[in-house]
């Protein structure tokens, strides 16, 4: 979805022992080539030229680009040429089978392809990345969304527990639901998928809540998200928050012999004064008492 795509199509022609011999018309003969769409039964004129005959290319339909040539002009061929259909920032509304038509001299070729359209969901868990609730509460209910995918069909969200007395991932408890499907203006669109879990238990601090949706665009593993659950009363100091105790303790210690050593400073001048100030008062005196 939004990506260019690149319909290439490639032809070749090698006329007849007859239609080969010398004539005036030496030379790849002009063709017809045509492009059409269908789509849920309907179908569409993407484009229709006959390159050699009428001179100027016509513009394609739904701002695509087409090429229509020989790709030699050698007198006698064979020869091949090239059809390729390329559409810009493919949309929805572009998927279908996609037809290719060539016409020549007596002769007449189709070729087809169809052409899906996805793209993968992101997602994102809330709250995250902690939740909060006491033992014998249940926690608040939590959101899992797929944003910005499309088809808008086969979406699947799963939730599991990773942690706690079991040690393994396991089936959550609680009840899921499905949003309703919001669209958005390039054709995505997004689903959330909710989980109202029971009452939590003091053993299950520190579990994990992870959940994984499945999507045609998506791997066969899915894309997960998750969030941990703290059980108020029973979170102990982790590696992370003794570091931290560790370097603020560093740095006030440091900020305290750095205090220490600017009041050293600026007290030893005041000594040495009041000790200069003693000394030119006595020395007069002696010089006195000499003469």
């Amino acid at each position: 979805l939004g990506k260019d795509a690149v319909l290439d199509l490639r032809f070749a022609y090698a006329p007849s022992a007859l239609e080969g011999s010398p004539s005036l018309d030496a030379g790849p003969p002009p063709f017809g080539l045509e492009w059409r769409r269908q789509h849920r039964g309907k179908g569409h004129l993407l484009l229709a030229a006959t390159p050699g005959l009428a001179g100027r290319m016509p513009p394609a339909q739904e701002k695509a680009t087409a090429f229509a040539a020989w790709d030699d002009d050698e007198p006698w061929g064979p020869w091949t040429g090239n059809g390729t259909f390329w559409l810009p920032a493919v949309k929805p509304s572009q998927e279908g089978v996609y037809l290719a038509t060539v016409h020549l001299p007596y002769l007449q070729g189709q070729v087809s392809l169809e052409l899906t359209v996805h793209k993968a969901p992101r997602v994102s868990l809330t709250p995250a990345p902690v939740v909060w609730a006491a033992p014998g509460e249940a926690p608040p209910e939590l959101l899992c969304l797929a944003s910005h995918f499309f088809p808008a069909e086969g979406l699947e969200v799963k939730w599991e527990l990773r942690g706690g007395p079991g040690g393994s991932s396991r089936k959550v408890e609680g009840k899921t639901w499905l949003s309703t499907i919001r669209h958005h203006s390039d054709g995505s669109v997004s689903q959330s998928g909710h989980l109202q879990l029971p009452p939590v238990t003091a053993k299950q601090h520190g579990v994990h809540y992870v959940c994984r949706v499945y999507h045609s665009s998506l791997p066969a593993s899915g894309r997960s998200a998750d969030v941990t659950l703290e059980v108020a009363g029973f979170s102990g100091p982790s590696i992370e928050d003794g570091i931290g105790l560790f370097l603020s303790a560093f740095l006030l210690l440091g900020l305290l012999k750095v205090l220490g050593w600017l009041a050293a400073y600026w007290t030893i001048p005041e000594v040495s004064k009041e000790k200069a100030t003693a000394a030119s008062l006595t020395i007069p005196r002696n010089s006195k008492k000499s003469q």
